[in-house]
């Protein structure tokens, strides 16, 4: 297994508890020094309008910050494709972490029998 991380992953672009500071430490601290991390680059506007409209896409890009990031995403999901399609056995494995239900990322891959998405639904307490 390889891991697609970038340390600009953790910083904090909103409000609410899926943006928090800390939400990924204990995951990448897990992983760091047991499997590969690959580093992506940001993703091409060509690449987001593959999966989103350039309605979306210019929504996105009037917020900076979550611009940036979104488009740091998005180049992680070109990697890991990259990686998948490289020849070498392996799977897929998406693990949804946050406060909503990754309804575009589970209706993209609901048919490709190679890849399979989870979603840890988030309770909050107050």
């Amino acid at each position: 297994m390889q891991i697609i991380y970038h340390p600009r992953f953790t910083e904090v672009y909103a409000a609410d508890p899926a943006a928090a500071r800390g939400r990924l430490d204990a995951a990448i601290d897990t992983v760091s020094g047991v499997y590969p991390v690959l580093e992506p680059s940001p993703a091409a506007d060509s690449d987001i309008l593959l999966v989103h409209s350039e309605e979306h896409l210019q929504r996105i890009r009037g917020k900076d910050r979550v611009y940036d990031l979104a488009l740091l995403a998005g180049g992680g999901a070109v990697k890991a494709a990259e990686t998948a399609c490289s020849g070498k056995p392996g799977f897929g494995l998406i693990i949804d972490i946050d406060l909503h239900f990754g309804d575009g990322t589970n209706g993209f891959y609901r048919h490709d029998p190679d890849i399979t998405y989870h979603h840890l639904e988030s309770k909050v307490l107050c």
